[in-house]
């Protein structure tokens, strides 16, 4: 009986189990190690779009500080030569 297992656990049966083995190993090293440094790195990246996000904000503001005050610096100069 014995004997007649062998073929089957060093042929077929034996490659199922080396491929499952294989997919174990694959899937804790993709769980455990290639997930976690992609979820740190996706972190890193969306707090660099905030910070770029704010700053881009920031100088919206500015433009449009600029922009209100630019009427009265062009009339400036013509309402100097009309005095």
């Amino acid at each position: 009986m014995t004997t007649e297992l062998i073929p089957y656990i060093a042929g077929p049966g034996g490659a199922i189990i080396v491929c499952m083995l294989v997919g174990a190993a694959v899937y804790r090293l993709l769980v455990y190690m290639v997930l976690p440094m992609l979820q740190a790195s996706v972190d890193r990246h969306l707090a660099q779009v905030d910070e770029m996000n704010a700053r881009n904000a920031a100088e919206h503001q500015r433009i449009i500080q600029q922009l209100d005050q630019l009427p009265t610096v062009c009339r400036a100069p013509t309402d100097m030569a009309a005095r």
